[in-house]
C-alpha cells in the first residue's frame, strides 16, 4: 500500500455499536453481530486499501466520522470504538492508540434508506 496522507472510505452497511462481553451477553447476538460487522469492515478496508504493515510508530493520525443509522440507538463512542479497530487491523495505522485526535465532522446521523459509516483518516504531521 502506498502511503496517504489522507484515507477517506464509506462503508455501505449497517453500523454496528460496540458490544461488550461479558458473561449475561457473551453469546448474544448483538455481540456476534457486532464481531461479524467489525470483521466485515476489516476485510472492506484491506481490499480496497491493502495491508501496510510499515509504519512509523511516531506517526499520529486524526479521524472524523459520520455514523448514518437506521434507528437512533446507540453511543457515538460505541460505533467509533468499531471502526477505529477495524482501521488498525487493516493496517492503515499502525496501532489504534495512533488516532489521537476526533475532527468534525464526528457524528451520529439517521438514514434508514441508506445506513452506512464515513470516515476520514488524515495523517497528522
Amino acid at each position: 500500500m502506498e502511503e496517504r496522507n489522507i484515507i477517506e472510505f464509506t462503508y455501505n452497511n449497517e453500523p454496528v455499536p460496540f458490544e461488550r462481553m461479558n458473561k449475561l451477553n457473551m453469546w448474544a447476538g448483538r455481540v456476534q453481530r457486532y464481531l461479524k460487522y467489525k470483521g466485515d469492515l476489516t476485510v472492506a478496508l484491506m481490499s480496497h486499501y491493502g495491508r501496510n504493515e510499515k509504519h512509523d510508530k511516531k506517526t499520529r493520525y486524526s479521524l472524523s466520522l459520520q455514523v448514518y443509522r437506521v434507528r437512533d440507538a446507540g453511543d457515538l463512542d460505541n460505533y467509533a470504538k468499531g471502526v477505529i479497530d477495524a482501521i488498525a487491523k487493516a493496517g492503515l495505522v499502525w496501532n489504534d492508540k495512533a488516532i489521537i485526535k476526533y475532527v468534525e465532522p464526528f457524528e451520529m446521523l439517521l438514514d434508514k434508506q441508506n445506513p452506512r459509516i464515513q470516515f476520514k483518516l488524515r495523517k497528522l504531521t
